[in-house]
């Protein structure tokens, strides 16, 4: 299933939200949590970042500045104040749900002071939020994940639209950019 998604997505252009985050970067670590085609990752080393991509496949593509991770979501493990930087885009909803909030604490913790986190969050009303395995937020939950945070950018979205495969869904999205207290 992963492998498809990586062919879909390859060399796709940056998420909007990561390109729009960078400038509120202080330092040159970053994590890709949920690296899928290395797109993320890629930019970010352009950019001068040492990149830690972390996903579950990766493929075998190497990048400069990039340590690739072959690791599932639920078994990370990070040194903390590791990083300036964690994106993680479309890949947080993935985690399933009884290990949702110790991977997002490791995730805040690796996370220096001033750190920015841009990624996503599902919403109640998505259409894929009778699946099990994956986890959903209502907006009041997101908002609770960033206590230790001060919210830059958010935007929830709600929208009939495709899926990388090409499948009709509701995409219910929580956009954040956050700088950590």
């Amino acid at each position: 299933m992963w492998k498809e998604y990586q062919q879909k997505t390859k060399g796709k252009k940056p998420s909007q939200l990561l390109v729009k985050a960078i400038p509120f970067v202080r330092g040159k670590n970053a994590l890709d949590f949920g690296s899928g085609a290395l797109n993320d990752a890629k930019y970010l080393s352009h950019k001068g970042f040492n990149v830690v991509a972390l996903d579950s496949e990766m493929p075998e593509e190497e990048v400069p500045n990039v340590f690739k991770l072959n690791h599932s979501f639920e078994k990370v493990k990070l040194l903390p104040k590791s990083f300036n930087l964690i994106s993680s885009q479309y890949s947080l909803p993935f985690i399933k749900p009884q290990s949702f909030i110790r991977v997002w604490n490791i995730l805040v913790k690796s996370l220096k002071q001033d750190g920015i986190f841009a990624g996503n969050f599902f919403g109640l009303h998505d259409s894929w939020s009778l699946n099990k395995a994956m986890s959903f937020h209502s907006e009041e939950q997101v908002k609770g994940l960033f206590k230790d945070f001060n919210v830059l950018s958010w935007k929830e979205v709600k929208k009939d639209g495709n899926t990388a495969a090409g499948e009709q869904k509701h995409w219910h999205v929580f956009h954040i950019i956050a700088i950590k207290k």
